[in-house]
């Protein structure tokens, strides 16, 4: 069973994630979420970081495409997170991938 002080540090987690994704792609254009989608998703996959651009566009880019692929994965996670039953299976798992 989960302490009350893993219930603070929860409620803690989850407010300061979502404060931080608040409004992350809220104003771009389809266009621009799927190329950052396609980005995000082949940057993850060859482990390739912002740092790792050779100029400063493409740089910016992959800063733009790594924030709005997380912030996307963040908000599936969280709803996964609310609909799921308090202490159970599907909540553990959103907890733990919220958590790293």
């Amino acid at each position: 069973m989960i302490q009350e002080l893993d219930r603070k540090n929860e409620f803690a987690l989850v407010s300061l994630i979502r404060d931080a994704i608040d409004g992350v792609g809220k104003a771009i254009a389809p266009s621009t979420a799927e190329t950052y989608r396609v980005l995000f998703n082949r940057l993850n996959a060859t482990d390739k970081l912002p740092e790792d651009a050779k100029s400063r566009n493409t740089y910016y880019l992959w800063r733009a495409a790594y924030v709005y692929g997380l912030a996307t994965e963040a908000r599936l996670v969280l709803t996964a997170r609310d609909k799921a039953v308090f202490g159970s299976n599907a909540w553990s798992e959103a907890m733990d991938k919220l958590e790293n």
